[in-house]
């Protein structure tokens, strides 16, 4: 085996590393081309890697058999192994059959192709097993090492071994869980951890891509994480407008019109954008599937930021691509599979879903109002709907329609209660809020920058001290 990064004499090429992604995409003469220096893949730390049982049997046999060697002072090839498949003795042919097939079954060999292997084997031995014995053989080793594979496969807890899990649980970094950055609704998810999902469904243009670009910001800017947010419906430039908006309480058309005709502002906007959202990044491709965005996530980790993501965000299911003869089967299975991308990926998902036909903005979202399919909330840990205040919409029918007032429901809580909370939407800035929590029933606006002394000098009030 030659040692990562050591150069082949002839070819003049080094043995490098390469990700998944690569190893998928690129072909011959990419890689190398890549190959003619030395290269470095980021790789799980030492304390996070565990070895593999059926590897560690292969290794221990290795070793032994080489300590073996060194003793008896034969020389031994460990990639030749006329001997370890020399002919059995009669009567010791059975167990040696058994003991073969155990090793190709180590080595990854189907069932088979490994009956052709001991198939070779038996046309050396003298006499030779019957074929249908030494099938019977083969195929009962297979089914023996599958039997106990499968209880390996069984993870039981006692309750100490319980409490130890659920003490590194409590213990984890603030860092790892998602805050959404709305302190009531914070306070019953509890925070989303690394390889939970969680749905927020609610109809078009309720506001879910600015409420879920709101909470990736939000994030992104408390814990440093890198946020990764896969807008499969939106442009960048619509992605970088609605940011330009929440980061600077600007509508879309003023920022526009300073983009075109300030270059000196837009420059300042640009930066102050840069500079508070530098670890949010964003891929627009249309027409994905999970394990093209499984691939993005892994080039992202080991190429553009280099280390875990801390949120992944897909906006939304329906355009995700899958297979099935139609678009409920689809989406049911992307639906599944989004929690097993999470756990695999060891990232907390939040993906949008649009809600079912029957439902308007108003309409108060149940568990089962996700569309297309009622896999979205079987699948997800948590489901949060989104819905616009009625309520508050005939007591204020003179609002000047500064702010949309929504509701958050709360359908689906893996760790406790479900609930319904208040959140307004300012217009011009795509900005969530939520009442203060010292005027439950109040709803605040977010706060406004750059206050000027005049601002509260004009008051010429106590109320307003400087």
């Amino acid at each position: 085996f030659r040692i990562s990064n050591t150069i082949h004499q002839k070819s003049g090429l080094y043995k490098i590393p390469l990700t998944f992604a690569e190893l998928q995409q690129l072909n011959i003469d990419e890689i190398r081309s890549l190959a003619k220096q030395q290269r470095s893949v980021e790789t799980l730390p030492i304390s996070e890697i565990e070895p593999i049982d059926t590897l560690q049997e292969i290794w221990n046999e290795i070793t032994t058999r080489s300590t073996f060697a060194e003793t008896s002072n034969k020389k031994m090839n460990a990639e030749d192994d006329s001997q370890l498949f020399a002919p059995a003795r009669e009567g010791e042919r059975n167990q040696t059959a058994i003991r073969l097939t155990g090793i190709l079954i180590k080595r990854g060999l189907d069932e088979k192709l490994a009956i052709e292997v001991m198939n070779l084997w038996n046309s050396n031995n003298k006499p030779p097993l019957p074929a249908r014995e030494l099938e019977t053989l083969v195929s009962g080793a297979f089914k023996r090492y599958k039997e106990e594979t499968a209880k390996k496969n069984f993870e039981i807890f006692d309750i100490a071994a319980g409490l130890n899990e659920y003490a590194k649980f409590a213990q984890q970094r603030e860092s790892d869980r998602i805050r959404f950055g709305f302190y009531k609704l914070d306070d019953a998810l509890r925070g989303i951890n690394r390889g939970e999902t969680l749905c927020l469904i609610g109809k078009t243009a309720v506001g879910k891509s600015a409420f879920l670009q709101n909470i990736g910001f939000n994030y992104a800017k408390e814990s440093g994480q890198p946020v990764l947010f896969f807008s499969m419906e939106m442009p960048i430039t619509s992605v970088i407008e609605r940011s330009l908006q929440m980061e600077h309480q600007i509508t879309g058309y003023e920022a526009e019109r300073t983009f075109k005709k300030n270059p000196t502002e837009s420059k300042q906007l640009g930066n102050k954008l840069i500079d508070s959202l530098s670890n949010f990044f964003t891929i627009t491709e249309s027409g994905m599937d999970l394990e093209r965005i499984k691939a993005y996530v892994q080039h992202a980790e080991q190429n553009v930021y280099k280390q875990p993501t801390g949120l992944l965000m897909i906006d939304y299911l329906g355009l995700v691509k899958s297979r099935g003869k139609d678009l409920y089967e689809q989406v049911s299975r992307v639906a599944r599979e989004i929690k097993d991308l999470a756990k695999e990926l060891n990232v907390p998902i939040i993906f949008l879903s649009q809600t079912t036909k029957q439902n308007n903005d108003y309409s108060e979202l149940t568990i089962g109002s996700a569309r297309d399919s009622g896999a979205v909330d079987e699948a997800s840990d948590f489901v949060l709907g989104l819905w616009k205040d009625s309520e508050f919409e005939r007591e204020n029918e003179d609002n000047n329609h500064e702010f949309i007032h929504l509701i958050v429901g709360l359908l689906k809580n893996r760790r406790g209660k479900a609930g319904k909370f208040k959140l307004t939407m300012n217009k011009k800035s795509l900005q969530f809020s939520e009442p203060s929590p010292f005027a439950d029933d109040v709803p605040q606006p977010a706060e406004k920058e750059n206050y000027k002394v005049s601002d509260f000098l004009e008051n010429d009030s106590e109320d307003f001290p400087i």
